[in-house]
């Protein structure tokens, strides 16, 4: 399956940035916003899911599912998590 399509990725990001802003955590941040994906990325999702839940960034757990966020994606999520 390729990368999450820009239009679905611009979605999921607007929607995780919208979550967290309101002070979510990123697990449920993501939990609410992994529907935004599409279905094909069902499994990705469960993974990165379970790595958050066992205390990975989640930048490491984009960058094990580079099948549904694009490498650039996961460098700008890790920037944003150093910085």
């Amino acid at each position: 399956m390729p990368t999450v399509s820009s239009k679905r990725l611009a979605a999921f990001s607007q929607q995780m940035g919208t979550c967290l802003n309101a002070g979510l955590d990123v697990r449920s941040s993501f939990a609410n916003c992994q529907n935004l994906l599409g279905k094909g990325h069902k499994a990705n999702c469960l993974k990165i899911a379970n790595m958050l839940q066992d205390g990975d960034m989640l930048h490491q757990a984009f960058n094990e599912s580079t099948s549904t966020f694009p490498p650039l994606m996961t460098m700008m999520v890790e920037v944003g998590e150093i910085s």
